[in-house]
């Protein structure tokens, strides 16, 4: 669609024939203090120059001593800015959201203040005189520089970025989109082809570095109305950092996408890495260049997409129990806010390219932070009620970025909600669905996470009815049940969606009868009941694995956020019927057969995958509860306690359960309640 649009490849840069350079002694006429150590000023005699090669560089593979010496010699003194580091220089800054409650609010909304006169110090300036690292500080021109020859040697080879293009159908994100990364592909090629051949040198990539560090001391202009034209303002020889590293997101998620051993992690330029190592490097380059824009102060659209996607991105190596992504995703919802996109639709009647793409941004983020917020049991950092989080239109990816004119009629011919006429199950159609019931969610959460509420059983029934509607609302094409509880004859990317999006409705039920649970409310055999269902579609996808294979790559989170959950609930049930202490009505041979299958997904965890070792640790609990199950040995009677599962005998000749395993079976034992005990003598 774009090679049909003119202007949309840019000119080669020109190589300089010569590096520009800048010494201690011209910095100093200049007014800056020249950047000494402190370990020079101790030890005068020491030389920087004549660093070790490997503290200066660091390749994806080996590169001779002669190439790591121009490296270490040249670095330091060279201009890449195109202008001397004078203390006193200034850029403009990134445009930064007020409220009303703000100190400026009075001075702004009389138009006694001009926000065009705020302005950055430049980020290698010594603002408050020496630094305590000295030229090894973040923010030293050195440092920077060494990180991003780093980062660019990292690009994949032209042949590899083109074939990973055909990895959309099992990958594609609503901020990594297609037309998107295809564009910036292509005139990252046009525009530095000359610069990122084979064999790569640093000088060689210094132009580009060149560049990059001269587009990020301009803000990103106005967006213009046409789409195309929009990406160029911060593609080819305008490339910005962020939209660099929102490039190597969509290598991470591509490599991630991939078989284990696909013939793409066997090239030279991979050095052995595997498919969980692959997709870390291309995470570490994303992160080099949102660690730039964090030195300057960049923060719009782009930079924010390119902090949801790291968040995501890491998570798909290190699995969803890390401390560090939750610190991440509060780092992304504070710069969204700042960057105005929860106030997006305050005055905008006229839809553009740029507009919905930030719109699919602040959405993302939205629809993260309550699945982050749920899954750790922790309060919501973004709030509707704070927040004007319009769904993004249902428009493909190919219309998103057509001509102005073609793009408004595309938009006119959705419906009055926003939805698309045909029935299809657009990548867009499905995120819109998740975004409704994330609303539905942050109100569960609220009431589940609240402090010093007065819950009553009508507040449940009223949030299971509005559950239920917001779900039967969603378009039909959305549906994952046929008629009942027979599910459509749905194939590929529509069953992932209609599957996905009943499990996140399921949830919300789970979680509602949670909260009715831990208030003493009489909800258990509907709890159960939601479990065994959700059950029943977690382990369609690997019942179906051969059908869903294109996206397996993401299967170890449906283990994580869905079918742990309701494995929990059924585990804890069998063990009360051993015992003879549950009095809900369930089939045990059905529970049984659901966590056999549920075992066999678990132990089809790729070690590749993030989640695989929490994956393997849960798979030995559920198989130890269904040994026991099947073959319980005889115990003389004793005292069954209410708060430990564990009171149940387990075979001697079986390994003991362990802390973690007790722990696990106690927290998931939701008739307990005991994560919402400081509410329940509320009532």
């Amino acid at each position: 669609m774009t090679k049909a649009r003119t202007g949309t490849i840019q000119s080669p840069l020109p190589s300089p024939q010569t590096t520009p350079s800048i010494s201690s002694e011209k910095a100093n006429r200049l007014g800056h203090s020249p950047q000494v150590s402190m370990k020079d000023r101790l030890n005068p005699q020491s030389d920087h120059g004549q660093m070790s090669p490997a503290a200066q560089v660091i390749s994806t593979g080996p590169i001779d001593v002669g190439r790591a010496k121009s490296i270490a010699q040249t670095l330091e003194t060279t201009d890449w800015y195109g202008r001397c580091w004078e203390e006193d220089t200034v850029f403009p800054r990134s445009a930064r959201y007020y409220g009303p409650t703000s100190f400026s609010s009075v001075f702004k909304e009389n138009a006694l203040m001009d926000s065009s006169e705020e302005h950055r110090r430049h980020p290698s300036s010594w603002q408050f005189g020496q630094p305590l690292l000295g030229r090894d500080r973040p923010s030293a021109p050195s440092v920077r520089m060494n990180q991003i020859i780093k980062t660019l040697w990292n690009i994949p080879s032209k042949e590899i970025c083109e074939s990973l293009l055909g990895t959309f159908v099992s990958q594609q994100h609503i901020l990594v989109d297609p037309t998107l990364v295809r564009h910036t592909i292509a005139t990252l090629w046009s525009t530095f082809s000359e610069q990122l051949t084979v064999p790569r040198t640093p000088e060689k990539l210094t132009p580009i570095a060149e560049t990059l560090f001269r587009n990020e001391e301009k803000t990103l202009p106005p967006p213009p109305d046409d789409g195309i034209e929009w990406l160029n303002t911060f593609t080819g020889p305008n490339l910005r950092f962020e939209m660099l590293g929102m490039m190597f997101v969509f290598f991470g998620r591509a490599y991630h996408s991939l078989l284990d051993d696909d013939h793409r992690f066997a090239v030279p330029e991979n050095h052995g890495r595997d498919r969980r190592q692959t997709t870390w490097r291309m995470k570490e380059c994303a992160d080099v260049c949102l660690k730039m824009c964090e030195i300057s102060e960049t923060n719009n659209e782009i930079s924010v997409a390119l902090m949801i996607c790291t968040v995501i991105l890491e998570s798909l190596c290190t699995g969803d129990e890390s401390f560090q992504l939750q610190r991440r995703l509060a780092d992304t919802c504070v710069s969204a806010l700042g960057a105005g996109l929860h106030r997006l639709d305050y005055g905008n009647t006229k839809s553009t390219t740029a507009l919905e793409y930030k719109r699919r941004v602040i959405s993302a983020i939205y629809c993260t932070d309550k699945t982050d917020a749920s899954m750790n049991g922790l309060p919501v950092m973004m709030s509707k009620k704070f927040c004007v989080i319009r769904l993004p239109l249902d428009l493909t990816e190919d219309e998103l970025f057509l001509p102005p004119e073609e793009f408004s009629m595309a938009v006119r011919n959705l419906d009055s909600e926003g939805w698309n006429r045909t029935g299809e199950v657009r990548h867009m159609t499905g995120h819109r669905g998740i975004q409704l019931l994330s609303r539905c969610r942050e109100e569960i959460l609220e009431m589940a996470l609240g402090v010093d509420l007065a819950i009553s059983p009508q507040d449940i029934d009223y949030l299971h009815q509005k559950c239920q509607h917001v779900y039967e609302s969603l378009p039909p094409q959305l549906h994952y049940y046929e008629y009942g509880t027979t599910p459509k004859n749905s194939a590929g990317k529509a069953m992932l969606t209609q599957a996905y999006l009943m499990l996140v409705h399921l949830q919300n039920r789970m979680l509602t009868d949670r909260v009715a649970t831990a208030r003493g409310f009489a909800n258990e055999q509907r709890l159960l009941n939601t479990a065994m269902e959700m059950m029943e579609i977690s382990i369609m996808y690997w019942v179906k694995r051969d059908q869903l294979m294109a996206f397996y790559n993401n299967f170890d989170w449906i283990v994580t956020c869905y079918g742990i959950p309701s494995a929990g609930v059924i585990c804890v049930e069998l063990l009360k019927q051993a015992k003879g202490q549950s009095t809900l009505q369930f089939s045990r041979s059905d529970a049984i057969q659901k966590l056999t299958l549920f075992i066999g997904f678990l132990e089809w965890i790729r070690p590749t995958d993030g989640n695989y070792r929490l994956a393997g640790r849960l798979k030995n609990v559920v198989r130890k509860v269904v040994d026991h199950i099947l073959d319980p040995p005889p115990q003389p009677q004793q005292e069954v306690t209410e708060n430990n599962l564990m009171d149940f005998p387990l075979d001697p000749m079986l390994a003991p359960l362990d802390a973690n395993t007790v722990d696990w079976l106690n927290t998931i034992d939701w008739t307990q309640g005991s994560w919402m005990e400081f509410n329940q003598d509320l009532n």
